[in-house]
């Protein structure tokens, strides 16, 4: 099967129907640039290109996209949320990948912004297929960070699975769009987020949610994709660092009843769960 698309219903109207050719095109040319590089994603794996008509990612609503495999706990989520879509699409089940776009992308008329999205998601295949375990283990540091740490969407950023998905990222936009059109890009980008920074107001619980979004492009202009990174090494020790607490709050989510658990430590749980179950890693007591 290879790579396939579904648009959402929202995308047969005017005037999202008009962005269908160009979201096709910038993923063709993504592929196409890994396929130079040597990796062929179309012969891996079927991957499907989910259009959403959400602004935003199912879970996390500072995400552009994610990346669902079907051996994650996020299959279900994505499941449970898209049942009218997913009856549309012919062999749902064979797709070993989906690629969840947010409509932000969906409906951007800007090349530079899909295709660094894009190509970030189709690196984390890349990751999975080479490294085992990598996405159910970035899952599970994802959902403790949102249990612990305030600012939890900054942190994981630099996780190494997401540094290494956004360095290649920058480096796969260099090639198809010209290293000056992208850095040029990012420039007006975190100006455009500094202003509006200044210029919005915090919001009841004194956040002001354009800070998470300068920090967002910041953090692609200042990534170095000449600097050379072992994402196996990283991540492995990233993982030895934060194992020992994650089993702690395992432990103690554990021990309260289920009724009594936050949405967030459900999920956490169900994540860790489900890692284990790779027979990867031991469930202390099993």
């Amino acid at each position: 099967m290879g790579v396939q698309f579904h648009f959402c219903e929202l995308y047969n109207n005017f005037p999202l129907d008009q962005k269908v050719s160009l979201n096709k095109s910038c993923v063709k040319k993504v592929i196409a640039a890994f396929e130079k590089e040597g990796i062929n994603l179309k012969e891996y794996e079927n991957i499907l290109f989910f259009f959403s008509d959400n602004k935003r990612s199912l879970r996390y609503p500072d995400e552009l996209g994610s990346l669902i495999s079907k051996t994650s706990p996020e299959y279900k989520d994505f499941q449970n949320n898209y049942t009218d879509e997913i009856k549309k699409i012919k062999n749902f089940s064979s797709f070993e990948y989906v690629i969840y776009l947010s409509k932000r992308v969906g409906e951007s008329d800007c090349e530079i912004f899909k295709i660094l999205t894009i190509s970030h998601e189709c690196q984390h295949i890349i990751q999975d297929l080479k490294i085992r375990n990598i996405i159910l283990k970035a899952i599970v540091l994802k959902k403790y960070l949102k249990l612990k740490c305030r600012f939890s969407n900054e942190v994981y950023r630099n996780l190494p699975s997401e540094y290494d998905a956004f360095r290649e990222s920058k480096r796969i936009s260099f090639i198809i769009c010209s290293r000056e059109n992208v850095e040029n890009f990012l420039d007006k980008k975190i100006k455009c987020y500094k202003n509006r920074l200044i210029y919005t107001s915090p919001s009841s619980n004194g956040i002001n949610n354009e800070a998470s979004n300068l920090t967002y492009w910041e953090h692609i202009k200042a990534i170095n994709i000449e600097e050379l990174f072992d994402l196996d090494r990283e991540f492995e020790k990233i993982w030895a660092i934060y194992e020992k607490d994650i089993k702690k709050e395992i432990s103690r989510i554990s021990r309260i009843q289920t009724n009594e658990r936050k949405e967030s430590e459900k999920d956490f749980l169900e994540a860790y769960k489900f890692l284990c179950q790779t027979k990867y890693i031991k469930i202390d007591g099993s």
